[in-house]
């Protein structure tokens, strides 16, 4: 039998299941299998020798990235020297005199103070070589000597590791040092001055104000904070329509507040336009007065929003108002359990559905023999006051009925009925 010494042969390449392994001639993007092939796949082309690496799903050469050859990475880092790195750069001595009389009178340069040996960067001297100097002191004397060890040129680097420019780099480009990470570094103070560091290094914020949020406490602490002393999202009660305040963000909230609010009001009687908001609040808090007594639905434990939706609810179960049109055959209308209350006032308002004009307004006085232990048996209604514009109705019946037999589930219901349609409205009030 023949032999085949290859261990492994493919045409096109060969996968582990998670990514593929693949060659051909020129850039891979234009065909089928490295289109399909999963992020992460790698491609060498046998021509050149590149290789490539898929780095996003798609079709196109443009999902697939060369890997960097070392003339790739030799070009790149060609014509940068570094140097030492300088305690700190001097951007405003035009002579080297000047630099010594500065730092004769400070002790130093830009906040820093010098010793001895260390080394600084003169990039602003007009008639002398702008380079690396280093410090003499002698007693309270400064001089200033040009790095012996480096004749500056085109490409030499140095790191500023202190003063106002600490943490940057300077090149030297054949006629001047400039900063080669001025933009980075621009970014790094303005999201310093953002967060409202005064300095580099570590440091715990302090804040404005302390209402909520105590000095020292992580940005991540005291959004917290202020999140726990607004509260909830807003809630809406059981029949208030819905204001300004909605789940939306604080800032659409308050957008809509201020439309609700409208313009400045003129001075009066508490509120002072020339007055902040606390002291205006403090003004209506004096007003109103010291907390209510706890009540039937207000109570002191709990806060403005919960007592209005407290009251919100009980006014809803006071007073409720129903509605129905085109009413013909027997429909209830509405009702009340014989467990809430044992009397209720009624006032009924029959419009015909066909002539506006005919109407008929009936008041009830309701009440019936249950409680909330007992079951109810007998309903009586009584009428107080009848009125009527237009033609009769006929065939109409109002009823008043007991449904149910268990006096927690038992209702007294209001019942219509009417040989032509008629529009019923009807409003009870318990009693």
């Amino acid at each position: 039998m023949a032999s085949n010494k290859d261990f492994l042969r493919t045409n096109v390449g060969f996968s582990d299941t998670r990514i593929n392994y693949l060659s051909g001639t020129g850039v891979p993007g234009d065909t089928v299998v490295t289109n399909e092939s999963p992020k992460g796949s790698r491609y060498t082309d046998i021509t050149t020798g590149l290789e490539y690496r898929k780095i996003s799903q798609g079709t196109g050469s443009d999902k697939w990235e060369q890997n960097p050859t070392k003339e790739d990475v030799d070009s790149l880092i060609s014509g940068v020297s570094w140097r030492e790195p300088v305690v700190v750069v001097d951007l405003v001595s035009t002579t080297i005199a000047e630099a010594i009389s500065s730092m004769e009178t400070d002790g130093g340069l830009d906040g820093v103070t010098l010793e001895d040996g260390d080394r600084i960067l003169l990039t602003q001297l007009s008639a002398e070589t702008n380079n690396v100097y280093i410090v003499g002191i002698d007693g309270a004397s400064f001089t200033l000597t040009e790095d012996p060890e480096n004749v500056v040129s085109v490409g030499d680097t140095v790191y500023v590791e202190d003063g106002a420019e600490a943490s940057s780099r300077y090149s030297y480009n054949g006629a001047q040092w400039i900063p080669t990470d001025r933009q980075s570094r621009d970014e790094l103070n303005y999201i310093r001055t953002f967060l409202g560091k005064d300095a580099k290094g570590s440091e715990t914020p302090t804040y404005n104000t302390n209402n909520h949020v105590a000095n020292g406490d992580s940005l991540e602490l005291g959004i917290g904070k202020i999140d726990t002393a607004l509260g909830a999202k807003v809630t809406t009660g059981a029949v208030r329509t819905k204001g300004a305040i909605t789940d939306a963000s604080v800032g659409t909230n308050i957008l809509a507040l201020d439309t609700a609010i409208g313009a400045d009001m003129p001075s009066t009687n508490l509120v002072d336009n020339s007055k902040s908001l606390s002291q205006n609040l403090s003004a209506v808090d004096a007003y109103v007065g010291s907390k209510v007594s706890d009540g039937e639905y207000i109570r002191n434990a709990n806060t403005v929003g919960q007592n209005l939706s407290a009251l919100d609810n009980a006014l809803n179960d006071q007073i409720t108002h129903y509605g129905t049109d085109n009413v013909t055959s027997k429909q209830v209308i509405g009702n009340f359990s014989v467990a809430s209350t044992t009397s209720a006032k009624w006032m009924v308002e029959i419009t015909s559905a066909s002539d506006v004009s005919r109407k008929k307004i009936i008041e009830y006085n309701v009440f019936h023999n249950g409680n909330t232990i007992t079951a109810a048996t007998d309903v009586s209604s009584v009428v107080v006051s009848e009125m009527s514009v237009g033609a009769a109705f006929s065939g109409l019946t109002v009823q008043f009925e007991i449904q149910g037999t268990d006096a927690a589930e038992q209702t007294i219901d209001l019942s219509v009925t009417a040989s032509a349609a008629v529009n019923v409205k009807a409003v009870r009030i318990k009693v």
